[in-house]
């Protein structure tokens, strides 16, 4: 039956889905919403499975429903207070229904770990019934510290030391078990000795290794990034975007160099990794933007652009300004996602839009995304003459068909959502011949059986213009959905997990 369904697909394929890069108007207020910034609101860098986001603002998370409205359901009334001392906030991510937070403290380089539920309350079965503990990692992990959750729930910190005057700064890479305490069982310990250097200079000056971000593969390779500062003499400072590859075994990371050498103030580095664990290492200086792509292994992507690097052309906007590009992704599809802000090439610093741009990985730029294969947003500045525009970051949905941009400017921190559901068809695509994803009958009439091997939290149906049509929760290894509601055609039904994956499967309603 399902050989049946593809062909009725490909026969009548031409599917009216709307395309890439359109502002979602039934979100928050006609596509955005604006969390007012004098508390240092911040977004956070992914979207739970139902579609909710949750932010800081001050000393609260607050959370919004998919539709972008607050979460009063949330915490006492939307708002989960954070009991840490006082604080930078590093890091945060969701697993399990709590927040895990990564702070430091204001005056020192004291890094605390909590567990808050939900509800408002905290995890009294972590620190000693406090729900919050000081992370054992060492006196050498100083300055920024990032953190990652891996698939088997570990988390990976990365950070660099803060050294005397002419001595490295590396990069180090511990692993911690979520009960706070450091996993012994991390073979390479890139936290000992003096951490990962990436090169000294041809005259003998040492290289500072500045963290920007840390990844993990899907096999359990971490990828510690940033920027690396190459001193040529007394008075000038270079920087160049450089990773370092630590495997989960005794062997020697892998360190490579972005080709690209930036002045000091505007170097500019992200990564991103693909389904294959392909990495893009996002190089370059203000309105140069410059892609690199490595191998797993960390080998250089040579048929990528010119020797592995993908240097795009400038992206003009408005005459007199250009894009500048500090952020990567890469979606199921291969195509390049970059985001950041426009900016003038001469006069006053006045960054007047967010942008989001889409290209091909033969850099030219995907003119089925947006307008022209670009987005702008203009966060809102009543008060204000000048925009002043900062790109944060922006983060997709598990499946890519939703994209979220985010920035703040004096007044407002914003986060604007974007349709992107043509990508639903490459993921399905994918997964068609899945083995352990059941949706039947199919063709089907009235009811709707799903079925997979591990839990499901919801079902969600979506038309061939990529509207949605029905959602259910089903919180079960199985479930059915009434679709007798629904006009005959073809849809397609995205699953989402208690894993947080996602599996979409296309279906046709007789």
């Amino acid at each position: 039956m399902k050989k049946i369904t593809i062909g009725v697909f490909m026969l009548f394929s031409a599917p009216a889905w709307s395309q890439d890069g359109i502002i979602d108007a039934s979100f928050g207020t006609n596509g955005y919403v604006l969390v007012a910034n004098n508390e240092g609101a911040t977004f956070g860098e992914s979207v739970q499975p139902d579609g909710k986001i949750i932010y800081t603002q001050g000393a609260k998370f607050k959370r919004l429903n998919a539709n972008g409205a607050p979460d009063t359901t949330f915490g006492v009334n939307g708002v989960v207070n954070i009991a840490q001392e006082s604080y930078y906030i590093e890091n945060y991510w969701t697993l399990n229904n709590q927040i895990i937070l990564l702070t430091k403290d204001y005056f020192n380089d004291i890094y605390r770990m909590g567990r808050y539920n939900f509800d408002n309350t905290v995890d009294t079965g972590f620190g000693n019934g406090t729900g919050f503990m000081v992370l054992n990692i060492g006196n050498n992990i100083k300055g920024r510290v990032r953190m990652k959750l891996s698939n088997d729930g570990k988390i990976y910190m990365g950070g660099n030391s803060v050294t005397s005057y002419g001595t490295y700064n590396n990069y180090y890479v511990k692993r911690i078990n979520l009960n706070g305490t450091e996993d012994t069982s991390y073979n390479y310990n890139a936290s000992s000795g003096s951490g990962i250097n990436i090169s000294s200079t041809s005259i003998g000056y040492y290289t500072d290794e500045i963290i920007g971000d840390i990844d993990v593969s899907s096999t359990g390779q971490v990828i510690v990034s940033g920027l690396s500062t190459y001193r040529e003499g007394h008075a000038f400072y270079y920087r160049r975007a450089t990773f370092a590859i630590v495997p989960n075994s005794s062997t020697v990371p892998v360190t490579k160099s972005h080709s690209y050498t930036a002045y000091y103030s505007s170097a500019k580095s992200d990564v991103a990794l693909d389904k294959i664990n392909n990495i893009y290492l996002l190089g370059g200086q203000n309105m140069v933007n410059v892609i690199g792509k490595y191998t797993s292994a960390g080998a250089n992507f040579i048929s990528f652009g010119t020797n592995g690097y993908l240097t795009l052309p400038d992206l003009v906007i408005e005459s007199n300004k250009k894009a500048d590009f500090t952020k990567i992704l890469i979606q199921p599809d291969g195509k390049i996602l970059l985001g950041g802000t426009v900016m003038p090439e001469t006069g006053t610093v006045n960054n007047p839009y967010l942008i989001m741009a889409r290209y091909n990985q033969n850099g030219t730029i995907d003119s089925t995304f947006g307008t022209n294969g670009y987005v702008l947003f203009d966060i809102p500045h009543p008060n204000s003459g000048d925009s002043l525009n900062t790109f944060t970051h922006f983060f997709a949905s598990p499946d890519f068909s939703s994209l979220y941009m985010c920035g703040k400017n004096a007044q407002n921190a914003a986060v604007i959502k974007y349709n992107n559901t043509s990508t639903i068809m490459a993921v399905a695509e994918a997964e068609e011949n899945s083995l352990d994803l059941k949706v039947y009958p199919n063709p089907v009439q009235d009811v709707l059986n799903i079925s997979l091997d591990q839990k499901i939290l919801s079902m969600t149906v979506y038309n061939m213009a990529g509207q949605q049509v029905l959602t259910k929760a089903i919180n079960d290894n199985k479930g059915t959905a009434d679709v007798s509601a629904l006009v005959p055609g073809t849809y397609m039904v995205k699953v989402n997990t208690a894993n947080e994956t996602v599996k979409t499967v296309k279906i046709i309603k007789q």
